[in-house]
């Protein structure tokens, strides 16, 4: 059985609060699932991200979920996305699984899942290079009011945590891993 790590960014303000609780429920789920499951700790400080790149590195995961929010200077600007590294097969089905049921779970605007590169998304990149079956769920604008109001909401971040645990299964019913 692949063993799972979950990051969920920065660890400050509403990461703190939405994106760890995210993360803490998907936990909770996979490992009553039988899944082998790590999840970073929550300090309350924010962790560089050499720091997330090392902690990542350290987990010997064989499947990495990045959970994170979305931003932009446009407030009107909304939806789920869900990066993979351009070359990795595994990495894209992985996103494709993960995108339609997080859409599925909570009927919010479809952005897809994007291939990102060095040159396209430094930054994201980073976190997933090390790994060959990793992604990055962008789960809602918090720059958008009507998002970051539901995105503080434990219904939502259920929604949210189940949606990509149904990725996940599902992607791992596909390899052949999980029944």
């Amino acid at each position: 059985m692949p063993k799972i790590y979950i990051d969920w960014g920065y660890g400050v303000g509403y990461e703190d609060f939405d994106c760890y609780e995210i993360a803490k429920n998907m936990f909770d789920k996979l490992q009553n699932n039988g899944i082998p499951v790590n999840i970073r700790s929550r300090s309350g400080n924010k962790v560089s991200l050499e720091d997330r790149l090392s902690l990542i590195e350290r987990s010997n995961a064989d499947i990495l979920i990045v959970i994170d929010v979305n931003w932009s200077d446009n407030t009107n600007q909304k939806g789920i996305e869900t990066y993979y590294r351009d070359s990795s097969k595994r990495g894209e089905l992985l996103a494709k699984k993960i995108q339609k049921e997080l859409v599925k779970a909570t009927k919010l605007y479809n952005r897809g899942i994007i291939s990102c590169n060095n040159k396209t998304h430094p930054n994201i990149i980073r976190l997933i290079e090390s790994n060959e079956t990793a992604v990055v769920s962008l789960i809602g604008f918090y720059s958008n009011p009507y998002e970051r109001l539901i995105m503080e909401q434990n219904q939502y971040k259920k929604m949210i945590s189940d949606g990509i645990c149904d990725g996940i299964l599902e992607y791992l019913k596909i390899k052949g891993i999980f029944m």
